[in-house]
């Protein structure tokens, strides 16, 4: 019935967004997220080729081409920030460093919100999976404290320039 069937962003966050968004200040931020979310792509992309074997050959094909952009612009964000770094103050690169961490703290690391509608969806959908509804959302809420999930996720196996940049960078220590 709506895009953000699953994702409900509340007024104060929506506010925030359009007004932080648009600031010049800010688009490193973006840069950062892009970065970690395009080397996280050549990751799995670089799995999927590696264990092509097993999968769809033109699910395969995809992932490579896919591959082949997603490296691309890991180079291009590694520029941008190279270039933007020595532009930015002390204190806008620990305002960058703090609303990183909370943005993936947020939204990338932990089943939250969006994460629980998806089982509520499931449950209607699949009606005989409501005496189990309790321990999915237990189980799901429960990966915030598990350490190799956040590790599926984000690591510097994962993602080993963006982990090499925040070590470059005191501002961003608290993120490696």
């Amino acid at each position: 019935r709506e895009h953000f069937h699953f994702i409900k962003i509340p007024l104060g966050v929506k506010l925030f967004i359009g007004w932080v968004a648009p600031q010049s200040w800010f688009i490193p931020v973006f840069v950062w997220l892009m970065l970690l979310q395009e080397e996280r792509a050549v990751y799995i992309g670089r799995e999927i080729v590696r264990r092509r074997d097993n999968l769809e050959p033109n699910f395969v094909a995809l992932q490579r081409a896919h591959l082949a952009d997603e490296i691309r612009h890991v180079q291009w964000d590694q520029e941008i920030l190279a270039t933007t770094s020595g532009e930015t103050s002390s204190i806008q690169r620990q305002c960058h460093a703090w609303l990183l961490r909370r943005i993936i703290g947020e939204f990338l690391l932990t089943p939250k919100r969006a994460s629980l509608r998806v089982i509520e969806e499931l449950v209607k959908e699949f009606p005989e999976l409501e005496p189990r509804s309790a321990a999915m959302r237990s189980g799901l809420l429960g990966l915030a404290r598990d350490p190799a999930w956040n590790l599926s996720l984000y690591s510097r196996v994962i993602a080993p320039k963006t982990f090499a940049l925040f070590d470059q960078r005191s501002e961003f220590s608290s993120l490696s």
